[in-house]
């Protein structure tokens, strides 16, 4: 008999462990499951069991601060993800951008800046740590340094829509609403469809609507807000909202003018381009150079046009060859060599 037990309890220590690790993967599984469907409180709960098994694994520690914060639990994500973000888990990068989220969301921006700037020192060719630091640094309203980071952020991943769409944000609270319009297009031109574009669209509509006033049929206002900043006075209302005068002196309705302005615009800057250097110049302007170049032209103002225009969608259906062609064009010049 003492034999056999020695034998069972042998057999339970060889086994406990696999069978603990097993139960802690579908643990981990079921939070996440249970996270997705928004039952925050039931998947800490998984998680908590799950760390019974493995107090020290960084995956469901995160993962349930990621649950606590989801919850608006945050003094809780913070106090879990504190205890072992400089310890055991200091190499976990997405544990510590949560917690820098949880500082911003309680309003210690420095603290969330402070952690960001930690990470992009560690990783600095990872767009997405300088992407993040701009979030962090707008909402403490440092914006000329977000701008800065979201330009970083933007040399390494060109096709980074986030960063185009932040950066647009940005320059547009800050009265640069002529340069915006360049973060806009290509944020558009990567992602035509989706709540934020629809969003864009608004901003561009609202901005042409207003650059020029028509008192009569021979009497066309430009309404300049702006005459331009340090980086150059190519980037102004006054050069954008040329375009937006030709088109009402023609009387072209919100489809036709809204093609005209935007490439009277890109043509204008084209222009310009030989005189002027500096991030604007040489990430957008150049590259919608290019794409005019290519004779993609055309369907461009089409294309960023899908969530706003039931006339750009028709016409994209009786052009798929072209804005196929527009597509792979775009995939080919984002694709880092």
């Amino acid at each position: 008999m003492k034999n056999f037990l020695t034998i069972i309890s042998f057999i339970a220590c060889v086994f406990a462990p696999a069978l603990g690790a097993e139960d802690f993967e579908q643990l981990i599984q079921d939070g996440v499951k249970l996270h997705d469907a928004g039952k925050y409180r039931e998947a800490i709960e998984q998680y908590d069991k799950a760390l019974k098994i493995n107090p020290k694994s960084c995956m469901a520690i995160y993962e349930k601060v990621f649950s606590l914060w989801s919850a608006k639990e945050t003094d809780e994500a913070i106090k879990t993800g504190e205890a072992v973000a400089q310890t055991d888990c200091k190499k976990h990068t997405n544990l510590r951008m949560l917690l820098a989220s949880a500082y911003d969301d309680r309003g210690e921006n420095a603290k969330a800046v402070a952690l960001l700037k930690g990470l992009v020192q560690e990783a600095p060719n990872n767009h997405f740590m300088h992407y993040n630091l701009a979030i962090s640094l707008s909402r403490a309203g440092l914006n000329k340094e977000a701008e800065q980071s979201l330009q970083a952020a933007l040399r390494l991943e060109p096709r980074h829509f986030s960063s185009h769409y932040a950066l647009g944000r940005i320059l547009y609270a800050s009265n640069q609403r002529a340069k915006a319009m360049l973060c806009y297009y290509m944020a558009l031109l990567i992602e035509p469809a989706g709540k934020r574009s629809a969003e864009i669209m608004r901003y561009i509509d609202e901005y042409y609507a207003g650059l020029a006033t028509e008192k009569n049929d021979k009497e066309i206002t430009l309404n300049v807000a702006s005459a331009g900043d340090g980086d150059s006075a190519a980037f102004s209302d006054l050069t954008i909202g040329m375009g937006a005068a030709l088109a009402k002196s023609k009387k072209k309705n919100r489809d036709e003018a809204f093609a005209d302005i935007t490439l009277a615009y890109l043509q204008i800057l084209a222009e310009l381009r030989p005189k002027n250097n500096g991030f604007y110049w040489s990430q957008y302007v150049d590259f919608f150079s290019a794409l005019k170049a290519a004779k993609h032209d055309a369907a461009f103002v089409r294309v960023i046009q899908v969530s706003s225009s039931e006339t750009a969608r028709s016409w994209i259906d009786a052009n798929k060859e072209k804005a196929l062609m527009l597509q792979e064009w775009l995939k080919a010049r984002l694709t880092k060599p």
